[in-house]
């Protein structure tokens, strides 16, 4: 292999999005990428879908319509969208741990 050829195949690794094995995160198939901030129950609390579905491995529809509508702000327009439902009970995982605000993260 010629040094261009070498330089070429180095560039495509070290450039590429997808390099050493990496999936590029897609907003069709994990949810928006950019986090939500709810201001209540408590406010600056960040959730990232990417955790959720990337990582963990969750389908969107897991929560999306039966727990949480898929519209922007809507989890915070329910009456049940409060800190004992979020501190004492995870519709989703159960009883949340000690500890831990909600779910088994």
């Amino acid at each position: 292999m010629n040094m261009v050829g070498l330089a070429a195949v180095i560039g495509l690794l070290v450039f590429s999005s997808q390099s050493f094995g990496e999936e590029a995160y897609d907003e069709d198939t994990y949810g928006p990428k950019a986090p939500i901030i709810w201001t209540k129950p408590v406010k600056g609390v960040v959730f990232y879908h990417k955790t959720h579905t990337m990582d963990a491995g969750l389908s969107c529809d897991m929560c999306h319509d039966t727990l949480f509508e898929m519209a922007a702000g809507a989890a915070e327009q329910k009456a049940d969208f409060t800190m004992a439902g979020v501190k004492g009970y995870n519709k989703l995982t159960g009883p949340a741990p000690q500890g831990k605000a909600s779910g088994k993260h």
